[in-house]
């Protein structure tokens, strides 16, 4: 009953209407119509295998406490599968996030294709659609494509608003795409299905305290070498090595 607050007052509810109908029953009346039940949900799944993506998938679906327990029967959360799951809907989120603006991207790139295959197709007949007297000689059609190249949403009005509005905003410096190779790298290796204990918060945070006492060793004093019963051979030993893979600056003590 803990898995969900609403359950408490749900099974409160019934046992008073049960009350309720026993009154009306004993009287002599039919309090079978009243008769109400509190919603059941099917049980969640039980359980799946340590260390498998069934059970990463499994953590990930559940809401509650209670769902955690019956899905690993039990088992400590504080295991790789909880934390791969964590990071699996993480992913997710930004992949979705990632893939809108490489959607976004693509239309602004295919808009772009298609406002200078014009503009080439009008030059082949002797006309500059930059010049305000070819520019007449444009289709609505033509010049609604190229507004919308240049101010990135659909324009309105007829053909001689139209013209004005290209003459006015075609000289404007379009914006670089806003999808780099990068960009595609990170949503690869985003997508890749393999996620090691590393590459989760868990691991994170652990490299992240390895480097903090790293820095803590390349920066530690000969006093607090001494006080820490640290000999100096492997200290000296640590900085070395880290210098030389150029881990960590050692600053100047």
């Amino acid at each position: 009953m803990d898995a969900d607050p609403s359950t408490i007052a749900l099974m409160d509810y019934e046992m008073k209407n049960n009350a309720a109908i026993k009154v009306l029953n004993d009287a002599g009346f039919n309090g079978e119509v009243f008769r109400k039940y509190a919603p059941r949900k099917a049980a969640v799944q039980i359980v799946t295998e340590p260390n498998t993506r069934a059970r990463q998938n499994a953590i990930a679906g559940c809401k509650y406490s209670s769902q955690y327990f019956i899905v690993t029967n039990g088992d400590t959360l504080n295991t790789k599968d909880y934390f791969i799951a964590e990071e699996r809907k993480r992913r997710q989120a930004q992949i979705k996030d990632l893939e809108a603006v490489k959607k976004n991207s693509k239309a602004i790139s295919d808009l772009n294709s298609k406002a200078l295959g014009l503009i080439e197709e009008f030059a082949t007949k002797g006309k500059d659609a930059y010049k305000q007297e070819d520019a007449q000689g444009l289709p609505v059609t033509t010049l609604k494509v190229l507004c919308q190249w240049k101010l990135h949403k659909k324009p309105s009005g007829k053909k001689q608003e139209l013209v004005d509005l290209w003459m006015n905003i075609s000289r404007n410096v379009l914006p670089p795409l806003s999808w780099s190779d990068a960009d595609e790298t990170i949503l690869k290796r985003l997508q890749e299905d393999d996620i090691k204990l590393i590459e989760t918060a868990l691991g994170r945070e652990r490299l992240k305290l390895q480097q903090q006492s790293l820095a803590c060793l390349m920066n530690m004093s000969e006093e607090e070498r001494v006080a820490s019963n640290l000999p100096n051979e492997v200290l000296n030993g640590i900085k070395e090595a880290a210098s030389t893979a150029g881990a960590i600056p050692i600053a100047q003590v």
